[in-house]
């Protein structure tokens, strides 16, 4: 068992042992039930019990800590919050909007202090984001980001315009006109964060039940097949795997996101592509790309297939698309060919959980005594912001984290599937079509702005 799970990504493999811990041994009663074992149910534990140390609190896991998403990811601690800033001024003030995007920002030091004072070591290292564009249709995109970022007070402390030269002084990216530096943003081990952070989280005497299946959370009571959990708030945490828990599935749907990495490099390689600081590189072709340095020296660049898998994300082999392993290994002999006599040694993927409008939120339900967070899109990083949240909600502080407007923001629900699978599958068919095209001309297809506006429009 613990030999499967070091093969579902670099980062588990790394992690150490993977040994489950032992299952729920039969029904008991809890002040907080967590259903899930990722970054959002573990940092709840964590700040519940630093809050409050005679809570009786206890986290569910099907699997082991970290087999989801928080063992799987790119390994940025970004923060940058999706969810339009506009939609959420509209659902509470400008300026709600702004503070909570400035907070998501500030998350990124905070998770390095507390990763620092809990003896951690998940590799942190804050270099910041660099969005590079490749074409000039790419930099105006990027600029006017820029422009729009001004607009609602973000200055050069969030991010900042660097030229080809400047870039090339940080990474050598090939073909690259510029990029957009985020400042808040870290390179981590995410399998090693949520590693440790359970083990931290135990020592605080919070007992993680593995190998135990939620399989429906009711008023009260959370259902799994090793007997019943009662509690007097239950805190979801299932992100991608949330679709599998009894009438929760439509809320949050799974989409795949895959990643590949090189052997460790030799300085020498390194010397070409630079990542001194250990800055992050994503570009701006619709599917995506987003790579590290890894603290072994390796180059991992993954990029999300942008489809929703058969059978709920629960067959392996259903969320690993071969197509997207080999684009990914091309992107980075396109992208970064010092690396052109590296071997590629591991291939992984994973399900994220996405709402229907791609933004993140926090729900809260006293009279069902539920709490739940999730859709993040990037959330290294937004998940301790959530918990942090949903710790003052269940404990009932009034602080600035319990007014922000992601809280029960409510997303339209997806479709029942087939259909949200089958479209998913065509949209990223299109935009892979249109990224190629945009390789060969340097521009964007002009039928891609009519895509653009029916994802739009079904994500209403």
């Amino acid at each position: 068992m613990p030999q499967h799970y070091s093969g579902l990504s670099l980062w588990l493999e790394q992690a150490g042992d993977l040994t489950p811990r032992p299952p729920l041994p039969g029904p008991i009663d809890v002040d907080v039930a967590i259903v899930g074992a990722g970054f959002t149910g573990l940092w709840s534990a964590y700040y519940l019990k630093q809050a409050d140390p005679s809570l009786r609190v206890a986290v569910l896991e099907k699997d082991i800590a970290a087999y989801g998403a928080s063992g799987r990811n790119g390994g940025w601690c970004y923060g940058h919050l999706n969810g339009s800033i506009e939609m959420y001024a509209k659902e509470s003030s400008r300026e709600l909007a702004i503070a909570m995007k400035r907070e998501n920002y500030n998350t990124v030091d905070r998770i390095g202090e507390t990763l620092a004072a809990e003896g951690i070591d998940a590799g942190f290292a804050k270099g910041g984001a660099l969005v590079v564009a490749r074409t000039y249709e790419q930099e105006q995109g990027l600029r006017d980001g820029l422009a729009h970022e001004r607009e609602w007070g973000f200055g050069d402390e969030t991010a900042s315009w660097l030229d080809a030269a400047a870039l090339a002084e940080r990474v050598d990216v090939a073909g690259a006109l510029g990029a957009k530096l985020e400042h808040h943003c870290a390179r981590v081990q995410p399998a090693k964060l949520a590693r440790g952070l359970a083990e931290v989280v135990e020592r605080l005497g919070v007992p993680i039940y593995e190998q135990t299946e939620v399989t429906r959370i009711a008023d009260g009571v959370v259902r799994t097949t090793r007997g019943d959990v009662r509690a007097e708030m239950v805190v979801r945490g299932t992100e991608g795997y949330t679709v599998n828990i009894r009438g929760e599935g439509r809320r949050i749907q799974p989409i795949t996101s895959q990643v590949v990495a090189t052997e460790p490099l030799p300085q020498a390689v390194w010397d070409q592509l630079g990542f001194a600081n250990r800055e992050v590189v994503a570009d701006m072709v619709n599917l995506g790309m987003y790579c590290q340095r890894t603290t072994d020296d390796r180059l991992a660049l993954g990029g999300r297939g942008g489809f929703q898998p058969r059978k709920r994300g629960l067959v392996e082999a259903e969320i690993l698309d071969p197509r997207v392993f080999e684009a990914l290994r091309d992107a980075v002999r396109e992208l970064f060919p010092a690396t052109e006599d590296a071997r590629f040694t591991h291939a992984w993927g994973g399900v994220w959980g996405a709402a229907r409008d791609w933004a993140p939120a926090v729900g809260f339900e006293r009279e069902r005594g539920v709490a739940w967070a999730g859709g993040y899109g990037d959330g290294v990083c937004a998940s301790n912001f959530a918990a942090r949240t949903m710790t003052d909600l269940i404990l009932g502080r009034d602080t600035e984290l319990t007014r922000y407007p992601w809280i029960n923001h409510r997303a339209p629900s997806w479709p029942p599937d087939p259909l949200p699978r089958v479209g998913a599958r065509a949209m990223s068919t299109a935009y892979g079509w249109a990224d190629r095209s945009a390789r060969r001309t340097g521009r964007s297809p002009k039928w891609v702005k009519a895509v653009d506006r029916l994802s739009k429009l079904a994500n209403k």
